[in-house]
């Protein structure tokens, strides 16, 4: 009886089972390659976006998530700027004694610069990362291959849907980015800062930008939200490896958005205004 106690307190040493590592920093060459899938990705999946029409309600209800949970926080983002901007250019003109032209400072970084680096920012923070995290926990939780099972394209309703909100979103969003950037520069400069009137705000700040510049930041929006979603989409439908994966691949999809980001940007803006603001000063 004694020996039989004595073995059935001894305790057994467990070994835990080894964590697979993250994934380690890609090579050149598998970065390459990575880059060719996501393009091969995109354009496949822009040249299949008629096919989800059919999934109407599903597109519907992923604009309606769109409005519902990023408007806000896209406007607060982009009116934040806006007095961050003002407050800059308020006191570095002040020290010139040239503070009657504040609104020369929105008036010329709203509708170039601002608005859409911040619209960027919040939308690969807010959107993306939570687009990749939603499909990669349903690729682990093999809901995608329930879809399959049942004879639906994951391409079609998981890919399609979220790609036409996208484009549907960018009408809404575009304008109320601007005016809240706008808005923003408005009350820092008029009702607290008492730097300028409201119409010697205005007239510098709506001389400076035309219409011209309302498209060219709309177009923009545009083209990098629905890259943006097709980077987060690719991502997500790559995730692997349990929740740990899911990490991996939206920390890697917000990389790459806001590179490729930056790049757009820097293109764009040197393609249009490398040259020429386009601001009515000189002969």
């Amino acid at each position: 009886m004694a020996t039989r106690a004595a073995g059935t307190t001894r305790k057994t040493r467990i070994k835990e089972p080894r964590r697979k590592p993250l994934e380690d920093t890609p090579t050149p060459r598998e970065t390459l390659t990575e880059l060719g899938e996501l393009t091969k990705f995109s354009f496949s999946m822009l040249r299949e976006l008629p096919k989800s029409s059919i999934y109407t309600s599903e597109v519907l209800r992923q604009l309606a998530i769109l409005v519902r949970g990023s408007t806000m926080f896209i406007a607060v983002m982009t009116a934040a700027v806006g007095i961050s901007q003002t407050n800059f250019g308020y006191y570095f003109l002040k020290a010139a004694g040239a503070a009657d032209y504040l609104g020369l400072v929105p008036g010329v970084a709203v509708a170039r610069t601002s608005t859409i680096f911040l619209f960027g920012y919040a939308f690969a923070a807010k959107v993306g990362c939570g687009l990749v995290s939603e499909i990669g926990a349903m690729k682990i939780n093999e809901e995608l291959d329930a879809y399959e099972s049942e004879g639906i394209s994951v391409r079609q309703y998981v890919v399609g849907t979220r790609l036409a909100a996208t484009i549907l979103y960018v009408p809404i969003i575009a304008p109320i980015a601007l005016l809240a950037n706008t808005m923003g520069a408005y009350v820092t400069a008029v009702p607290i800062l008492h730097a300028v009137s409201a119409d010697t705000f205005f007239l510098y700040n709506w001389g400076n930008q035309g219409l011209f510049d309302q498209f060219f930041t709309v177009a923009l929006i545009a083209v990098y939200s629905i890259s943006m979603t097709l980077v987060a989409c690719f991502y997500g439908l790559r995730a692997g490896g349990g929740p740990a994966g899911v990490g991996t691949v939206v920390a890697r999809s917000l990389v790459v958005s806001l590179v490729m980001m930056h790049i757009i940007i820097g293109i764009a803006c040197f393609a249009v205004y490398g040259t020429n603001l386009g601001l009515p000063i000189g002969g």
